[in-house]
């Protein structure tokens, strides 16, 4: 997924990703919190995806090319992203931070990690959105449009606010797994500053 050169490839190694880990929240069925945190990770997963995927089709419909290099080169040779581009990369971005749960995209992650297993809950936390933090840093090395503008803007008022609350949150808990989900969402806003901070 991370070594994708191609937008299909990308979101299908998301998709990939994304589903087995439905059903591993969900594998202590006949605990209530467990059912419902699995049901909840699917339903606002497949939002995520469906604002990924549509950022894709706005992404084609203006380069012509599903390929990092063709978009890139469709990029580059206007200077600076179209509207639509620019709108596609956008709506890229809302899709990640939902499987990041960056604030404010991050209303499931304390229950979705209260009700799934111990060994799934830092499964989620780690390797899942590591692996979708290295597609963020992708997008922002193919595009001028990420790393500068209104949209590098967004994402850097996304990261602090992402810090706030997830460690403000944080402090208020009494569940250790709870705990951890608001700490995930402070520590990818912790990452989410240095991608800012250095531009791609």
């Amino acid at each position: 997924m991370v070594s994708a050169q191609h937008l299909a490839g990308l979101f299908i190694g998301l998709e990939l990703l994304s589903v087995p880990v439905y059903g591993l929240v969900a594998y202590a069925f006949f605990n209530k919190r467990s059912l419902e945190g699995g049901i909840k990770y699917m339903v606002l997963s497949a939002a995520g995806s469906a604002f990924l995927l549509f950022g894709m089709a706005l992404l084609y419909a203006e380069a012509g090319s599903l390929s990092f290099e063709g978009i890139g080169k469709a990029i580059a040779a206007t200077g600076m992203p179209s509207p639509i581009a620019s709108l596609g990369l956008g709506m890229m971005a809302v899709g990640l931070a939902f499987k990041l749960s960056l604030v404010p995209f991050h209303l499931w992650t304390p229950d979705v990690y209260e009700g799934a297993p111990a060994p799934v809950a830092a499964f989620l936390a780690t390797a899942s959105k590591v692996a979708v933090f290295a597609v963020l840093v992708r997008l922002f090395q193919i595009s001028p449009a990420a790393s500068s503008g209104v949209l590098h803007d967004v994402l850097a008022v996304i990261a602090v606010a992402s810090i706030l609350v997830g460690n403000l949150l944080a402090l208020t808990q009494t569940n250790l797994k709870r705990l951890l989900g608001y700490s995930s969402i402070a520590h990818f806003g912790y990452l989410m500053i240095a991608l800012v901070a250095s531009k791609g």
